[in-house]
């Protein structure tokens, strides 16, 4: 028994070439027989995916005289981070099923179980990146280097997206093998995102099965990179004339 591919339904790519599976994704398992077979009936091959125990079904129209083909399509909340593998005696013969030789001898069915195949593993789910840091513990961005820095965590080995609304500032931002990651704002991101308060942005991640996570929570923060608008003296003394003297209030200036 072996697994012999992985496609994805939408696009019929062969996803071993990248060892992931995801939701839809069709597994096809060959059982070789040692000489040609009769099979009627529905046989099914089960398939270990994690801690869950699956059925294959058997088709007709790819399998051969001693060869059987058996097809399973992966299901949303399947994972396995060590790749799918055969228990023992993993062939099934359903009511009404029968593998038989060509004289009519019902065919052995037991088979020994086939560890976890890497090129195999099912992933199809993604945890919510975090923005754990902008600006410093501050969350001030300013011209600074150390101020123009973001952090956070996803998981290890994805990608990330950072948004403020629905402008994408950054993509393709690698994710480390202990799900740390970083990012310096350019000085375009500075400009889209404005000089104030209360500015936000959010992280999405897309794992290499091709999963994409939720948004994370937004992050908030203040854009401090221009400097502050000069003061202006509205009044000087007490009165419209700007006249400073030793009368009460006389010796104020006064401004925004």
């Amino acid at each position: 028994i072996a697994l012999i591919s992985a496609l994805n339904a939408q696009q019929g790519t062969d996803n071993t070439a990248k060892g992931f599976l995801n939701k839809d994704d069709i597994v096809t398992a060959k059982l070789t027989m040692s000489e040609a077979v009769n099979v009627t009936g529905s046989p099914t091959l089960k398939l270990l995916i994690g801690s869950t125990t699956v059925n294959a079904t058997y088709n007709p129209n790819e399998s051969g005289d001693d060869a059987l083909v058996f097809s399973y399509t992966i299901r949303q909340g399947e994972n396995d981070g060590k790749g799918i593998s055969i228990p023992l005696n993993a062939l099934t013969l359903p009511s009404g099923s029968s593998i038989t030789d060509l004289p009519g001898n019902n065919a052995v069915i037991s088979s020994a179980a086939f560890t976890n195949n890497p090129a195999f593993k099912v992933d199809t789910l993604i945890a919510r990146p975090s923005i754990t840091e902008v600006g410093g513990s501050d969350k001030l961005v300013t011209t600074a280097a150390n101020d123009k820095l973001v952090k956070g965590t996803a998981e290890a080995g994805s990608t990330l997206t950072i948004k403020a609304g629905d402008t994408i500032l950054a993509n393709d931002i690698a994710v480390d093998s202990k799900g740390a990651w970083i990012y310096t704002l350019s000085d375009d991101n500075i400009d889209t995102l404005k000089q104030g308060a209360n500015k936000s942005i959010t992280a999405t991640a897309e794992d290499l099965a091709g999963n994409i996570s939720d948004a994370s929570t937004p992050f908030l923060f203040t854009v401090a990179t221009e400097p502050p608008s000069p003061p202006q003296i509205t009044k000087a003394g007490r009165d419209d004339q700007h006249v400073i003297s030793t009368a009460t209030g006389g010796n104020l200036i006064s401004g925004t």
